[in-house]
Protein backbone atom coordinates (compact mmCIF):
# COMPACT_ATOMS: atom_id res chain seq x y z
CA UNK A 1 0.00 0.00 0.00
CA UNK A 2 1.01 3.29 -1.00
CA UNK A 3 0.39 6.52 1.31
CA UNK A 4 0.87 10.13 -0.49
CA UNK A 5 3.04 11.92 2.63
CA UNK A 6 0.44 11.16 4.85
CA UNK A 7 2.16 8.59 7.67
CA UNK A 8 1.88 4.89 8.38
CA UNK A 9 1.41 4.55 12.44
CA UNK A 10 3.11 2.35 14.19
CA UNK A 11 2.34 0.64 18.02
CA UNK A 12 3.30 -2.28 20.03
CA UNK A 13 2.01 -3.12 23.29
CA UNK A 14 4.18 -2.17 26.29
CA UNK A 15 6.81 -0.63 24.18
CA UNK A 16 7.79 3.32 24.77
CA UNK A 17 9.84 3.05 21.66
CA UNK A 18 9.92 1.21 18.42
CA UNK A 19 12.80 0.28 15.98
CA UNK A 20 12.58 0.53 12.56
CA UNK A 21 14.20 -0.79 9.13
CA UNK A 22 12.52 -0.75 6.05
CA UNK A 23 13.38 -1.54 2.60
CA UNK A 24 12.18 -1.47 -1.04
CA UNK A 25 13.04 -5.59 -1.63
CA UNK A 26 12.32 -8.79 0.70
CA UNK A 27 15.63 -9.66 1.20
CA UNK A 28 16.28 -6.04 3.11
CA UNK A 29 19.60 -5.30 1.03
CA UNK A 30 17.47 -1.83 -0.48
CA UNK A 31 16.92 -0.50 3.10
CA UNK A 32 14.85 3.47 2.42
CA UNK A 33 14.40 3.98 6.72
CA UNK A 34 16.27 2.89 9.36
CA UNK A 35 14.76 5.01 12.81
CA UNK A 36 13.37 4.79 16.15
CA UNK A 37 9.34 5.46 16.53
CA UNK A 38 7.84 6.83 19.83
CA UNK A 39 4.70 3.97 20.20
CA UNK A 40 1.59 5.52 18.07
CA UNK A 41 4.27 7.81 16.16
CA UNK A 42 4.08 7.74 12.13
CA UNK A 43 6.62 7.25 9.47
CA UNK A 44 6.39 9.54 7.05
CA UNK A 45 6.23 7.18 3.21
CA UNK A 46 6.55 9.63 0.13
CA UNK A 47 4.53 8.41 -3.06
CA UNK A 48 7.32 8.61 -5.39
CA UNK A 49 9.59 5.56 -3.27
CA UNK A 50 9.25 3.44 -5.28
CA UNK A 51 10.78 4.22 -8.24
CA UNK A 52 12.62 7.19 -6.72
CA UNK A 53 15.86 5.95 -5.46
CA UNK A 54 16.74 8.97 -3.51
CA UNK A 55 13.64 9.19 -1.22
CA UNK A 56 13.97 7.19 2.50
CA UNK A 57 11.16 6.81 4.91
CA UNK A 58 11.61 9.04 7.96
CA UNK A 59 9.93 10.18 10.98
CA UNK A 60 6.85 12.57 11.20
CA UNK A 61 9.26 14.36 13.95
CA UNK A 62 11.61 14.92 11.18
CA UNK A 63 8.84 16.10 8.83
CA UNK A 64 7.81 18.73 11.12
CA UNK A 65 11.38 20.12 11.42
CA UNK A 66 11.98 20.12 7.67
CA UNK A 67 9.12 21.88 7.34
CA UNK A 68 9.34 24.49 10.03
CA UNK A 69 12.74 24.81 8.24
CA UNK A 70 11.73 25.53 4.79
CA UNK A 71 9.08 27.71 6.61
CA UNK A 72 11.25 30.15 8.16
CA UNK A 73 13.86 30.05 5.49
CA UNK A 74 12.75 29.71 1.88
CA UNK A 75 8.73 29.83 1.52
CA UNK A 76 7.12 32.82 0.62
CA UNK A 77 4.56 34.50 3.22
CA UNK A 78 1.72 36.72 2.70
CA UNK A 79 1.36 40.09 4.50
CA UNK A 80 5.19 40.50 5.25
CA UNK A 81 5.04 37.20 7.22
CA UNK A 82 2.66 38.71 9.53
CA UNK A 83 -0.20 36.59 10.89
CA UNK A 84 -3.72 37.42 9.85
CA UNK A 85 -5.85 39.39 12.50
CA UNK A 86 -9.35 38.38 11.50
CA UNK A 87 -9.61 35.62 9.76
CA UNK A 88 -9.18 32.49 11.99
CA UNK A 89 -7.26 29.32 10.80
CA UNK A 90 -8.05 26.13 12.75
CA UNK A 91 -7.03 22.54 12.31
CA UNK A 92 -5.21 19.95 14.21
CA UNK A 93 -1.33 19.58 13.49
CA UNK A 94 -0.31 16.83 15.57
CA UNK A 95 -0.51 18.82 18.74
CA UNK A 96 2.98 20.67 17.64
CA UNK A 97 2.51 24.47 18.41
CA UNK A 98 5.76 24.94 16.28
CA UNK A 99 4.75 23.39 13.48
CA UNK A 100 1.37 25.38 13.73
CA UNK A 101 3.22 28.54 13.76
CA UNK A 102 5.05 27.76 10.96
CA UNK A 103 1.97 27.28 8.97
CA UNK A 104 0.71 30.22 9.90
CA UNK A 105 -2.07 29.16 12.39
CA UNK A 106 -3.17 31.74 14.41
CA UNK A 107 -5.60 29.80 16.88
CA UNK A 108 -4.94 27.57 19.45
CA UNK A 109 -1.65 27.93 20.10
CA UNK A 110 0.38 28.83 23.54
CA UNK A 111 0.26 32.58 24.81
CA UNK A 112 3.83 32.40 24.25
CA UNK A 113 2.89 32.20 20.13
CA UNK A 114 1.43 35.45 18.29
CA UNK A 115 -2.22 34.46 17.71
CA UNK A 116 -5.47 35.87 17.13
CA UNK A 117 -7.53 37.55 20.46
CA UNK A 118 -10.22 35.15 19.53
CA UNK A 119 -8.65 31.85 19.27
CA UNK A 120 -11.05 29.12 20.60
CA UNK A 121 -13.76 27.28 18.95
CA UNK A 122 -16.58 29.37 18.86
CA UNK A 123 -19.93 29.14 16.63
CA UNK A 124 -20.65 32.98 17.09
CA UNK A 125 -17.90 35.54 18.40
CA UNK A 126 -19.41 38.97 19.22
CA UNK A 127 -16.75 40.46 21.90
CA UNK A 128 -13.02 39.77 22.31
CA UNK A 129 -13.75 38.10 25.32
Amino acid sequence: MLVHDEGVFMSMEDASTIPIQMARDPEGKDRVGDFVLRNGEAAVVPIDIVWNKKKQVFTTRQHSEQIIQLAKTEWRTANSGRKPKQLLYFGRVNDDPDLKDALGYNTLLPDCYDHALVHGYHQHSHKKD
